[in-house]
């Protein structure tokens, strides 16, 4: 496969300047940056998708999901300094390490909330590699405080999400209903700490 590349309209520096005004006006600070990859390499990274061996990752009270191995080049893209300098850029954080997975969820997979685990403080971020999504089948990402979401992240090709969370933010995806049929969403999610 290619190297990995972001989208060049990514890397100008008024473009760059605009995400990050954008990135910290949000509550919470967050922003979804749509073809977030040139098209040679996503289309790339998809065709991967397709051969990965994918195990079945279930705790019922917790979890019921599909996860791969994450390639090789998407982990040195996540890894390399290009990416590093964007999402630090972007979010004015210092990054350290990082933590990703890559995750496929279709009809009645989810993760629940639970109170005793907190979620890593640091910038989350979510590469979208499903090709179409209904809303009304479930399966988006939920970011709660409390009993308040603060934000809901619907399914998107090609998109990267970055969103700053703090160790009272936690989130999960929803219940994937009958209505998404054989349909799956795949995605990487991870946080740099």
């Amino acid at each position: 496969m290619a190297d990995f590349q972001l989208n060049a309209k990514y890397l100008d520096r008024f473009t760059l300047g605009t995400v990050r005004q954008i990135f910290n006006r949000n509550a919470p600070k967050s922003i979804q940056l749509r073809e977030i990859f040139n098209n040679k390499s996503y289309h790339a990274l998809q065709k991967e998708l397709r051969t990965l061996q994918w195990a079945e990752r279930t705790t019922p009270d917790m979890f019921s999901y599909r996860a791969a191995d994450v390639p090789k080049e998407l982990l040195s893209f996540v890894s390399s300094p290009e990416f590093r300098y964007f999402v630090s850029h972007v979010t004015n954080s210092k990054l350290k390490k990082v933590y990703l997975e890559l995750c496929a969820f279709g009809q009645q997979n989810y993760t629940l909330l639970h109170d005793k685990i907190l979620q890593p403080e640091g910038i989350f971020f979510q590469f979208e590699f499903t090709k179409s999504w209904n809303s009304e089948w479930g399966g988006y990402t939920s970011f709660v405080k409390g009993e308040n979401e603060l934000l809901r992240i619907n399914p998107m090709p090609n998109t990267l999400t970055l969103v700053a969370q703090d160790q009272h933010t936690r989130s999960f995806v929803k219940y994937v209903n009958h209505l998404a049929e054989k349909n799956k969403r795949l995605f990487v999610r991870g946080v740099f700490v």
